[in-house]
């Protein structure tokens, strides 16, 4: 048995606590789940995603910043970007935040959020 699987539960799915911010993300910006605008916080991420994504991918995920030197991701890093304001690239520039995606909510026309989860 793997020792993070509780017996008897073959088809459980679950997936590990991220400590960063929930963000839906597509047409190029970064959302909160509430459809706060939160692109210009992210001026370090934003560039990538639309670079990589096409405009009609919509992503349920969440925004994490890793601290290479402690080993462990960065809440507090991130939280900075809150109160940054125009020093917002600086602080971007010491913590890169990083999507960690584990949904898709729609591609092309289709919405996928009534589909099942497998």
């Amino acid at each position: 048995m793997d020792e993070l699987t509780p017996s008897g539960a073959k088809d459980l799915v679950w997936e590990p606590k991220w400590d960063g911010y929930r963000a839906l993300v597509g047409g190029g910006r970064i959302y909160s789940r509430n459809g706060t605008n939160l692109t210009p916080l992210f001026p370090d991420l934003n560039p990538v995603l639309r670079a990589r994504l096409p405009d009609d991918l919509v992503l349920d995920g969440e925004v994490i910043a890793w601290d290479p030197a402690a080993g462990r991701l960065d809440f507090e890093g991130l939280q900075a970007r809150m109160t940054a304001g125009r020093r917002i690239r600086t602080v971007a520039a010491r913590r890169p935040a990083q999507l960690v995606a584990f949904d898709v909510l729609a591609a092309g026309a289709e919405d996928l959020r009534g589909r099942p989860l497998r």
